[in-house]
């Protein structure tokens, strides 16, 4: 998924809690684990610029 700044990679990482997982994790500029381990976890992999938020005034 892409939006006009950055990149989205979204995948699902099956977990079994008797083993260790080893989570890939793609060449990007940051991640996010999300999910509550129960079988398994969401990652997101974002790349590209980082749009700055903030609220302004343009006259």
């Amino acid at each position: 998924m892409e939006d006009q700044h950055r990149r989205f990679e979204i995948c699902y990482v099956h977990c079994d809690n008797r083993n260790l997982t080893e989570i890939p994790i793609p060449d990007c500029d940051d991640y996010r684990l999300s999910g509550d381990n129960a079988g398994g976890l969401i990652v997101t992999a974002i790349s590209g610029k980082k749009q700055r938020s903030g609220v302004g005034y343009i006259g």
